[in-house]
């Protein structure tokens, strides 16, 4: 009797060692089984039930993380983001693909003249906003005075050709400091822009708009 329980006992410890093996086998990088490929992994699936119906009402083609990409994928109208990353290096690999700078436009313009000088020169994180086909605004950082004010702007009335700067500095009154950070959008149903940087007016350091 004790013979047989000890064979049970050995044939088990097996059974659990090659388990234990292979799994470990598994997870190595380059390790060989029937399961590993040098393919890509697929794009993960969205957690929950997807409605597609709704992907309009909530804007998810517009959106750029990577929940949206999965909801778009899983239903069909897009592809996967990784596929979508590697089909668009590819495609820009050759001059006159869509990653071509020949496809953005024309000639690259400043759209902060003038220039500061001295120590006070950081001009960053510039976002532009065009209500029409001439008419545009530029928001951005801007350290001329610092650190009194972080937070620039400028305009355009030809199409993007030439900028003004907003030498008044709008952007640094109102709200307390400008700490920059900005975005500007055009607001259809009151004809105006809207612009909105860090300031130190809104709760230490919480959002201002200006209009």
């Amino acid at each position: 009797m004790s013979r047989r329980l000890w064979f049970y006992c050995l044939a088990a410890l097996l059974l659990v060692l090659g388990g234990i093996s292979s799994a470990a086998n598994a997870a190595l990088p380059g390790a060989a089984g029937p399961n590993l490929t040098t393919a890509s992994a697929p794009a993960a699936a969205p957690p929950e039930a997807v409605d597609c119906s709704q992907i309009a009402a909530h804007h998810l083609d517009m959106q750029m993380n990577l929940h949206a990409a999965a909801i778009l994928a899983a239903c069909g109208q897009a592809k996967p983001a990784a596929a979508a990353a590697r089909g668009a290096r590819g495609a820009g690999a050759s001059l006159g693909g869509p990653l071509s700078p020949a496809n953005y436009g024309g000639t690259d313009v400043d759209v902060i003249l003038p220039d500061n000088t001295g120590t006070h020169i950081t001009q960053s994180e510039t976002f532009v906003w065009f209500k029409d086909a001439l008419h545009g605004v530029a928001a951005y950082n801007d350290s001329r005075t610092a650190p009194a004010c972080y937070s620039g702007g400028s305009y355009t009335t030809d199409g993007g050709v030439t900028w003004t700067m907003l030498a008044s500095r709008p952007f640094c009154a109102g709200h307390g400091t400008g700490f920059g950070d900005p975005t500007v959008v055009w607001d259809n149903a009151h004809s105006l822009y809207v612009a909105s940087f860090l300031a130190s007016g809104c709760g230490g350091q919480g959002v201002g708009a200006w209009t």
